[in-house]
């Protein structure tokens, strides 16, 4: 395991987005050597066997919840901007309409990572699972109120600075100004098909954001 500085920001040498390079962070023991703060991750049951015996230490999941709608708008934006793969390069001359009628289209993502189902129907029963995991593992914050959610995680692990200093203050809000912009979505007309579509294609996990 290496700890690797990318534009100021310090990463560990594993892929926990990938089950082979949780795999890999198993074989490596990164749970046990203590260097990872934070583990990001959309592949959350994977994820868990990093924390299963023989090793001692336990996780906490904490999630921020983001409108549906909002999160599926932004993650078109975000993968057209990045170029790198094969789906990516599908998408850069589609527009977000065209993008809501094709496969590419988020498909209640929340509600399938929790319960480890990428394919197959949800039914009433999922959400009723999805909606326990959230109870009893998550420690909730809302995109929508970024700051309050910040501050919550903050003060949970232990990571609350000293606002009091105007510079840590300073940095803690350019922080948060930042994810902001980077994951901005114009707002959709909800009156309008595309809304119309998204909302059927996300209604569990819509169910799961009014929850959260």
């Amino acid at each position: 395991l290496e700890v690797k500085d990318i534009n100021g920001e310090l990463i560990i040498n594993v892929d926990t987005y990938l089950p082979e390079g949780i795999d890999r962070a198993k074989q490596l023991g990164l749970v046990e050597s203590g260097m990872a703060q934070v583990i990001h991750s959309s592949n959350l049951v994977s994820l868990a066997s990093l924390f299963t015996a023989p090793v001692s230490k336990q996780g906490r999941l904490f999630v921020m919840f983001r409108h549906p709608l909002d999160r599926a708008r932004s993650s078109f934006l975000h993968l057209q901007q990045e170029h790198v793969d094969e789906r990516t390069l599908t998408l850069l001359p589609l527009t977000f309409e065209e993008y809501s009628r094709s496969q590419f289209v988020e498909n209640n993502f929340l509600t399938r990572s929790l319960l480890n189902k990428p394919l197959g129907v949800l039914t009433e029963r999922d959400a009723l699972i999805a909606m326990e995991i959230i109870r009893q593992k998550c420690l909730v914050g809302l995109f929508e109120e970024m700051d309050t959610s910040i501050l919550r995680f903050e003060h949970y692990f232990g990571w609350a600075p000293d606002l009091s200093d105007p510079n840590m203050a300073t940095c803690h809000t350019q922080i948060v100004e930042t994810v902001r912009e980077n994951h901005y979505a114009p707002p959709l007309d909800p009156n309008g098909k595309t809304y119309s579509r998204l909302k059927k294609e996300n209604e569990f996990d819509l169910v799961l954001y009014a929850y959260a």
